[in-house]
């Protein structure tokens, strides 16, 4: 079962799914039918039939597994219940895209707020937990120990470290050689208060005073007032440089990472980094911040990374907008370093530990 959002949600799923085939796996992908509608009443739909269709598929099928691809659309609690009903003893796997239990979440405590013990059940409840990274892992058992010690170390018992593959066919369809003309920084994260796009902003308009570069933010849709407002005068300001992807889809968005030099990273929260990983894949000299995940996914490498604030990323910056060699020989760098997270390696992960449970 697996979200079907753009994103994070359109494109790691489906690699996960197709290499489980690779390898030999029966895959029953749950495709629920949905009325069109608006994005929210659509995804509500989704959700609510995606539980209808598993109910026929446990009838049907001889399952080992469900897999929830992730846990806070089709909550873990229900589906078990669903099994108890059933009297089905087939297990519940699946993957946790951020949590209440990480006190930098903000997207989980604007938008579903009050829901830490629903958060929590629905992680007490699944068999094994596959998670994104060492570091999540860390914070949410730190989080959940000092509400519950029991609780804490009986999770600690079901986590799972198997990162996130990347999409790596869907990506390479779209690979080119060429480059924009114009030096390109991309910011290619959710326009949301976490990833801090005003930092960013702050520190670009310094840059563009100085340098001739140009800006592309993969998104355009932001819900924050502050945020949008200064996006949009970003926008106003500087309207042959800075740039929008109106339409998100893989079309748009990969020749974009391709064709892109620097990829940038503003954010207080971040579990793994889809994007900066896509990033890093594609070849971008990928500047970071010193703290969340980006320490993990890059193997700590410091040529990459930058102490949080906005004069050190300008430092770091204006180095490899300077210095066109450590550009390209951060860039290579890490794009080597990327390759832990092609679906071949992290799926074997996955599937090496649902055989051994």
């Amino acid at each position: 079962m697996a979200t079907d959002m753009i994103g994070y949600g359109a494109t790691v799923p489906d690699a996960i799914i197709e290499e489980m085939r690779n390898k030999g796996v029966k895959v029953i992908d749950v495709i629920p039918h949905v009325e069109e509608s608006t994005p929210t009443v659509s995804k509500l739909q989704w959700i609510y039939e995606g539980y209808k269709k598993l109910i026929d598929i446990i009838l049907e099928d001889n399952i080992d597994y469900i897999f929830i691809f992730h846990i806070f659309h089709h909550f873990p609690s229900e589906i078990k219940r669903i099994l108890f009903d059933l009297k089905s003893k087939v297990k519940v796997c699946g993957y946790t895209h951020g949590s209440h239990w990480n006190p930098t979440d903000v997207f989980r405590f604007i938008n579903y707020p009050g829901m830490e013990i629903t958060d929590l059940a629905n992680l007490y409840v699944m068999d094994m937990i596959f998670q994104v990274s060492e570091y999540a892992v860390r914070v949410m058992d730190e989080e959940i120990r000092k509400f519950n010690e029991n609780v804490a170390s009986r999770l600690l018992e079901k986590y799972r470290v198997v990162g996130l593959p990347i999409n790596t066919k869907l990506i390479d369809r779209f690979k080119t050689d060429e480059k924009f003309e114009r030096l390109t920084i991309v910011f290619n994260h959710n326009l949301i208060s976490s990833k801090n796009p005003i930092m960013f902003v702050r520190v670009m308009e310094r840059l563009l005073e100085k340098y001739d570069i140009q800006i592309i933010f993969t998104r355009s849709i932001c819900d924050d007032i502050q945020i949008d407002s200064v996006l949009k005068e970003f926008r106003r300001k500087y309207p042959n440089r800075v740039f929008f992807i109106d339409k998100p889809g893989a079309d748009l968005y990969y020749p974009t990472l391709w064709k892109s030099h620097i990829q940038v990273s503003t954010a207080t929260h971040e579990t793994f980094g889809v994007a900066t990983v896509e990033a890093m894949y594609t070849g971008n000299c990928c500047i970071l911040p010193n703290h969340c995940s980006y320490p993990e996914i890059t193997e700590n490498y410091q040529e990459c990374l930058y102490e949080y604030n906005e004069e050190e990323l300008y430092k770091k910056l204006a180095y490899v907008i300077e210095d066109e060699d450590a550009r390209r020989r951060i860039g290579l760098e890490l794009s080597g370093r990327a390759k832990k997270y092609l679906p071949e390696a992290v799926v074997t992960k996955i599937i090496n530990f649902m055989q051994k449970f």
